[in-house]
């Protein structure tokens, strides 16, 4: 059992944790985030029991479901049915606990594989029931040329914000898809094998802005037990009376503000809630629980899995 890592009450704690499991591929950096390049694919394989999830009354779905890829992720745009897909570990090793799982991708692609996928087979090996999220996200052109060109420009629009400013809006069906997870997880829990009151939910990104819309929200049923914004924007929110804990991490030279200050952090600490915050001095945005070649950003999972642990939430046999 890897060592339980020290008390982060107060305090910026950094991933020294290694564990005997075997490491996800690193996620390699691309040179400059914003310009990367994209292009289209077929649509991969894809694990099999994705769930459908309601979408409600007047959903458009004129724009086609498509897949492209960067050098480092796998990414679907358009999509206008969202779908959870467990991930559901073996009998001998469940612990009860559960976590859904949005991806990243901008607020316009979701990044279903190294901030989903993958991500939920981990989760599984080590006990955690885990269901990844394909969320609806903003319409973007059908022509691929011209959604590279968009793309970009909405890479370069997202990583030019202060912390203070206000982000682009959202589309609100992402926050019902959200919440609508957590309600099929909780729903489901005696099927699955979880504990309705150990669910939890991660997002990487977008999906970790996603995670604090869920608990702003504050509706009676969809709120997780506990969160992990991982390298989310980092400016403070008000912090709602039921917050609930808080795992945070993200890499100091992120180009999306890894150097602007820790403003959710402080924001948790102030109000008395409990957070613990990994920050990682190289690792760059998008690594996922992969990582980055040649830092430390690769032992996130391991830090995340010891913290469920430190809680009493991945102790087998629950």
């Amino acid at each position: 059992m890897a060592p339980k890592p020290p008390s982060t009450a107060g305090a910026v704690a950094v991933l020294l944790l290694i564990t005997s499991s075997a490491p996800l591929p690193a996620v390699a950096q691309a040179s400059n985030w914003e310009t990367e390049p994209v292009e289209a694919i077929p649509a991969p394989e894809q694990p099999a029991g994705a769930i459908a999830l309601p979408v409600g009354e007047g959903v458009s779905t004129a724009l086609p479901e498509s897949w492209v890829k960067t050098p480092s992720h796998i990414l679907v745009r358009n999509v206008s049915q969202p779908t959870l897909t467990p991930f559901l570990p073996s009998a001998d090793k469940r612990t009860g606990t559960a976590v859904v799982i949005a991806p990243g991708g901008g607020g316009i692609t979701v990044a279903i594989d190294r901030e989903g996928w993958e991500v939920g087979r981990w989760l599984a090996s080590h006990g955690v029931a885990a269901f990844v999220l394909k969320y609806r996200v903003k319409p973007s052109p059908a022509g691929h040329a011209e959604f590279a060109e968009f793309f970009h420009a909405n890479r370069r629009a997202v990583a030019k914000p202060r912390l203070d400013s206000k982000a682009p809006p959202p589309n609100p069906d992402t926050l019902s898809d959200a919440q609508a997870a957590m309600r099929l997880v909780r729903t489901r829990a005696g099927e699955w094998a979880i504990d309705p009151h150990r669910v939890g939910f991660l997002g990487f990104s977008a999906g970790a802005n996603l995670v604090l819309r869920l608990v702003q929200a504050e509706a009676t049923g969809d709120q997780p037990d506990f969160i992990a914004p991982i390298y989310g924007r980092m400016n403070r929110i008000a912090v709602p009376a039921n917050a609930p804990p808080m795992f945070v991490a993200r890499a100091a030279d992120d180009p999306l503000g890894g150097g602007r200050g820790f403003g959710l952090v402080e924001a948790w600490q102030e109000a008395g809630k409990p957070v613990e915050f990994h920050l990682f001095e190289r690792g760059g945005h998008g690594f996922g629980f992969a990582g980055s070649p040649g830092t430390t950003s690769g032992h996130i999972g391991d830090a995340f899995l010891s913290w469920l642990k430190s809680r009493g939430l991945v102790e087998p046999g629950n």
